[in-house]
Formats: structure tokens, sequence, C-alpha cells
């Protein structure tokens, strides 16, 4: 159940990506970087490959806030927001619905049984002739 979350999260961030943007394009990827923000929380817990491992530091520095001073995290992402350039904006979308991919396929097996143990089964079909069913 660790990916689910994250998924959900991550569903909803490429949500606001979408246009029209309700209240704007900041106010839009602002509610972007909180939901992955929400969504990154476990991410030190998950199986990945150095692939997505670069995408989520790619992410997260795309997120930063570190040297944004004052006011609450969703105002300093606001703040953010209306700093990014074009091809921050782009790569932003990209990453988001990149990662939401690999957590839904995440969110898939994991939600599956554990081991996968197949059975087979011999079953004997017993052929009936019409005769025999005629007489019954």
């Amino acid at each position: 159940m660790m990916y689910m979350n994250a998924r959900d999260r991550f569903y909803l961030a490429r949500r606001n990506l979408m246009l029209p943007y309700k209240d704007g394009e900041n106010k839009s990827i602002m509610r972007v970087f909180h939901e992955c923000h929400y969504g990154l929380q476990k991410s030190g817990n998950w199986k990945t490959n150095t692939s997505i491992k670069k995408k989520i530091i790619e992410l997260r520095s795309i997120m930063c806030i570190d040297k944004i001073y004052g006011g609450s995290r969703d105002k300093r992402w606001l703040i953010r927001a209306q700093s990014l350039s074009f091809n921050d904006k782009c790569r932003l979308s990209i990453l988001v619905d990149e990662l939401e991919i690999w957590l839904d396929k995440a969110a898939q097996e994991e939600t599956k049984f554990p081991y996968k143990r197949k059975r087979r089964h011999n079953i004997y079909l017993n052929t009936i002739n019409i005769s025999e069913l005629q007489s019954i």
C-alpha cells in the first residue's frame, strides 16, 4: 500500500496541470507542488531504479523553496511557481506524468497476490452420447 497514496497524489498533481487552469497557472502549479510534496514523503522506502531516483531528485529541485523566505509553504510555492521558466514548466509536466505512470504500475503490482502460483487442473470431460441422454 506504500505506492497507492503517492499514486493518488500524483494523479491529482497531473490533473492540476491540465488546461484550463481553474485559478490561473501559478496557483495550479502551487497545487502541483503541494500534491507532489505529500506524494514523495515516503519515497525513501520505494524500490526504484536509478532513472526514477533521478526524476525524483529533479522534481525536488524544481520544487525547491529553500532560498525563498517568509510566509507559509504554499505562499513560497506560489512564488516559486511564478519564477519558473517555460522549460521548467515543461519539465515539471513531464516529470509528474512519468512518475504518476510509474507509481500506477507499482501500485498495481503491489495489490497483486504476493506470489504467483499457477494451478493447472486436469479436467477429464466425459463425453456423453446423444443416445445416452435420450435414455434418461
